[in-house]
């Protein structure tokens, strides 16, 4: 998949760090951090949500944005964050919810009302 002008949006493996491209891609599809804090695109990291340590590819179907203090939560939680068609979900867990019930987060721009 291409950009607008011609860059590589799924680099796949080879690279760990999301490009600048990727991370515009991300801008506009999350409209800053997933867990709706509030933090715009530019204060935010790009996260591998199948951690690239697990043989996640870095592509934008498999990064979300994330601000610095959401992405060290994540990664010290036991919360589980998946995409399901393009959109990310948060699993808490299950102490704090019994049911194992998949929550939707962040607001996709593609898909908000104008």
């Amino acid at each position: 998949m291409l950009g607008d002008d011609g860059e590589v949006l799924h680099l796949g493996r080879p690279e760990r760090l999301f490009s600048t491209a990727q991370r515009k891609a991300l801008a506009v599809r999350d409209g800053g951090c997933v867990i709706n804090c509030g933090a715009p695109p530019g204060w935010c990291d790009a996260h591998h949500v199948t951690e690239y340590e697990a043989g996640g590819e870095t592509n934008i179907d498999n990064g979300v944005l994330l601000c610095s203090t959401h992405h060290t939560w994540l990664h010290a939680s036991e919360f589980t964050l998946t995409m399901v068609n393009g959109k990310p979900w948060l699993l808490a867990p299950p102490w704090l919810d019994p049911a194992q019930r998949w929550k939707s987060v962040g607001y996709t721009r593609a898909t908000m009302a104008g």
